[in-house]
């Protein structure tokens, strides 16, 4: 019987330090920015300064409602603007068709029939310190919600199914 015990703690010692760590790591500060740098001289040109973003450690909350309908992502940007933040949105493609935005961030609400891979519409509001786009498909909706805060500017992704 000892021996039996003997050969099980072998064996679970043996997998304990075998197993891989499987956990998903955040992009630090260092690697957003020099993503941003890679990529600044593909972006058209903003006519206003902005400041390099900044992702807090904790940033990142991800919630599902309605069974797994409906997805919302949750990050809050340090030391950013609006403008800003929807640019490195587009250039990360964290959302997806973002090629098919407007490649600045208009200044007043509009709507913009696409009619490309499912995307039927997409609809800028546009209030002080706010944008909301929403990509209105064919089986759901994606919205994409800045929100300039004290700290810097909030970015909410919704995904929702129909």
């Amino acid at each position: 019987m000892s021996r039996f015990v003997i050969f099980l703690l072998a064996v679970w010692a043996l997998m304990a330090c075998t197993t891989q760590n499987t956990k998903t790591q955040m992009p630090t500060n260092d690697s957003v920015a020099a993503q941003m740098t890679s990529t600044k001289a593909n972006t058209p040109i903003d006519s206003t300064p902005t400041m390099q973003p900044q992702l807090s450690d904790t940033s990142t909350i991800y919630s599902e409602e309605d069974g797994g309908m409906t997805q919302i992502e949750n990050k809050l940007f340090t030391n950013t603007t609006l403008k800003a933040l929807y640019q490195l949105t587009l250039k990360l493609g964290d959302i997806d068709n973002a090629e098919l935005l407007l490649p600045q961030l208009p200044n007043k609400s509009q709507e913009v029939e696409v009619n490309v891979n499912g995307l039927i519409s997409i609809n800028y509001t546009i209030t002080p310190g706010k944008a909301t786009i929403e990509m209105e498909y064919e089986g759901g909706v994606t919205t994409l919600i800045l929100q300039q805060r004290d700290t810097g500017v909030n970015r909410t992704i919704i995904h929702s199914a129909d």
